[in-house]
């Protein structure tokens, strides 16, 4: 029963440690000027509708590649069709499609030739990654 009790106060001491760590980095996200982003890319309304919701797709602005897919039913989006545009929110990989997707909880068009400065995103299309900084993985 001791043994429990000081397992749970351990574990308690590292989700307080973690928390303070995860707000002291937020902090110094927010005091850098870096907006971050689930993903970037170009709007485009997807071929492919199955499921719930409009199906859109971030592509690469040099290629039209698909990045990444969004799902949503806010209108709003449809405003920012044929733009570069940064998005936050949930992602996830849909079964029935077996395809990357977020699911936005906002957007906004930016600044391309921002990303990597002052904009970060988690999924960037691959012409707009800094060059000479891929991996093989063979060091």
């Amino acid at each position: 029963m001791v043994q429990l009790k000081k397992s749970q106060e351990e574990m308690h001491q590292k989700q307080l440690a973690l928390q303070a760590e995860r707000e002291e980095l937020e902090g110094r996200i927010k005091n850098s000027g870096v907006k971050y982003f689930a993903a970037v890319g170009t709007l485009r309304v997807s071929s492919l509708q199955q499921g719930g919701g409009t199906l859109y797709r971030l592509t690469d602005p040099k290629t039209g590649r698909t990045v990444v897919y969004l799902r949503t039913d806010d209108q709003k989006i449809g405003t920012f069709l044929n733009q570069f545009i940064g998005v936050q929110g949930d992602m996830s990989t849909e079964q029935a499609i077996n395809l990357k997707v977020v699911t936005p909880t906002s957007f906004e068009p930016v600044d391309q030739s921002k990303v990597n400065i002052s904009i970060a995103a988690q999924i960037v299309p691959p012409s707009l990654m800094p060059t000479g900084t891929a991996s093989t993985g063979n060091e």
